[in-house]
């Protein structure tokens, strides 16, 4: 004996599933939707304590509070670190555009660009370069004039990159003049010897053309041929450089200090030149330029130039 299966209705007024019992009863069917006489409404309360309305509220259910809050921090962080990278990748892409300008500049200077002008101007190169700061200042200098003046107010022309013999005797005459010391007096046997001398080994001569020079060889040749009339004589006996002088009265120019020029290790001194024509009074000369060179924490003298105006 086959089961027959349950069939059941749906009752729209009431809202709720009904046991069709009566399988012989003829349905109608409108809209997908049974329809059945008012006899089937009347259902006992039983049933419809059994079969309850669905209700579509209960079926949705709500999201974790924490778990809601917990993806929105996710995302919000997400957001975040995107705008960061969006950032670094846009400065690392201009980074790399200006360092391909400069480079593209620095290979067209020194590589494409025609030099059109190829006499160089030094002293605006040199501007262009950091240069080494020896610390000098116009005291240093100035003690330096002082401690030296002996020479360097009799010298008025000299050039280190082109010395001449008569430099070299010119600066060793007055050097040797300038010694601390009283001046000894010839003796009549003493060949050469004029009246009173000065005195100094050639090896300390040496060293004073290496400090005031910078000559480490010295090559000079001492005169031998005298004239009667000599004021001055400068001869090498043995090892002794001997320079003596007649009577006579000496003075030099005044010199004054009008300018000190310091640039990183050479010097520049502008002097105003002065004659004294009574006791207190003087009359401007002329001017004086020399260019010193700071080498192994001392000065060494590069150029002297002198300009008298004409009597």
């Amino acid at each position: 004996m086959s089961k027959k299966k349950k069939k059941y209705y749906y009752n729209e007024k009431n809202n709720y599933y009904k046991k069709n019992n009566n399988t012989n009863k003829t349905k109608k069917i409108l809209d997908g939707v049974d329809l059945i006489s008012k006899e089937e409404n009347n259902l006992n309360e039983e049933v419809l304590q059994d079969v309850k309305p669905l209700n579509i509220e209960e079926v949705k259910q709500e999201e974790p509070k924490e778990n809601l809050n917990t993806d929105l921090s996710k995302n919000k962080n997400k957001t975040v670190n995107d705008h960061i990278q969006s950032f670094v990748s846009i400065l690392f892409t201009i980074i790399i555009f200006i360092a391909l300008i400069l480079l593209i500049f620095v290979l067209y200077n020194n590589y494409l660009k025609e030099d059109k002008n190829l006499e160089c101007d030094t002293a605006t190169v040199c501007q262009d370069y950091i240069k080494k700061d020896y610390g000098l200042k116009e005291e240093d200098v100035l003690n330096f004039i002082k401690d030296s003046r002996s020479f360097l107010y009799n010298i008025y022309q000299i050039d280190t990159n082109n010395l001449k013999n008569n430099d070299l005797i010119q600066f060793a005459t007055y050097y040797i003049w300038g010694l601390e010391g009283d001046y000894i007096l010839c003796e009549e046997e003493e060949e050469n010897c004029l009246v009173s001398k000065k005195e100094i080994s050639f090896s300390d001569l040496k060293t004073a053309f290496k400090k005031y020079l910078n000559i480490d060889n010295l090559n000079i040749t001492f005169n031998s041929n005298f004239q009667e009339n000599d004021r001055v004589r400068l001869f090498l006996r043995d090892d002794t450089v001997v320079l003596t002088f007649s009577e006579f009265s000496y003075q030099t120019l005044k010199h004054d200090v009008v300018d000190v020029r310091i640039d990183s290790d050479e010097v520049t001194v502008i002097f105003a030149l002065s004659k004294r024509f009574d006791e207190t009074n003087y009359s401007y000369t002329g001017s004086k330029k020399m260019i010193l060179k700071y080498v192994d924490n001392r000065f060494v003298i590069q150029e002297i130039t002198t300009n008298l105006l004409s009597s």
